[in-house]
């Protein structure tokens, strides 16, 4: 009768047979801390040493301790790789050094506000730092291909700078402001990772415009003031 009413479900997700025994599926959920965890890890491998601990409290910590170890790392060749790119395609020193500059800035004031804010870094909300790098490079750059354009025509820099952030500024400010309000969008969810996610984005994108929009102006000013 189980096997064919509304608990057939239940029979068929913690029920099973191993060998002409029947086994039941139990999920544990210590909430005393690691202590009582490891009791629990100790009793189970007693009973059968092959027996594989999972579920989303050991995954988290193992993601959590793959991305204190992986991070350094990956943030390092993630640099090198970001100055390369910006070499090649903007082949000024002075450029170059700029969005680099942005890009540092934007990265540091991110973390900085996670941490104030406190909002946890794990390896959901991780995954949008690459992301962010790569949108706040974008800004950085625009304003410089439009400063660019503007020293061309113009010798003061005052006046390179007026016209760069009048002509580029409101599209750069779209884009950051846009994808600011996508990732905030995220923060109505339920699910804490997503929900973290949304956050990271979205303070990430807004303080990447307002780094652009502050660096790269001053940058070009004490580039052409500078003896």
């Amino acid at each position: 009768q189980l096997r064919h009413g509304p608990s057939a479900i239940m029979l068929s997700r913690y029920l099973g047979q191993d060998a002409g025994e029947t086994l039941v599926a139990l999920y544990v959920l210590p909430r005393r801390g690691r202590l009582h965890e490891q009791a629990i890890e100790a009793a189970v491998h007693k009973a059968d040493a092959r027996a594989t601990l999972t579920g989303y409290g050991r995954l988290d910590r193992s993601l959590r301790a793959s991305l204190t170890r992986d991070m350094p790392r990956v943030g390092a060749v993630a640099g090198l790789l970001v100055l390369v790119a910006l070499a090649l395609s903007l082949r000024r020193p002075r450029d170059v050094a700029l969005a680099a500059a942005v890009v540092v800035v934007e990265m540091a004031l991110v973390l900085f506000l996670i941490r104030v804010l406190k909002v946890p870094l794990h390896a959901y909300d991780a995954l949008v730092l690459p992301v962010l790098l790569g949108i706040t490079v974008d800004e950085a750059m625009f304003l410089l291909f439009r400063a660019r354009e503007a020293e061309r025509q113009h010798r003061d820099i005052d006046v390179v700078v007026s016209e760069t952030l009048a002509r580029e500024g409101p599209p750069v400010a779209a884009t950051a402001l846009t994808t600011a309000a996508g990732f905030g969008a995220l923060i109505i969810c339920d699910f804490d990772g997503l929900r973290h996610l949304g956050m990271v984005g979205a303070i990430g994108s807004v303080s990447g415009l307002v780094v652009a929009l502050l660096i790269v102006p001053a940058g070009l000013r004490w580039y052409q003031r500078a003896p």
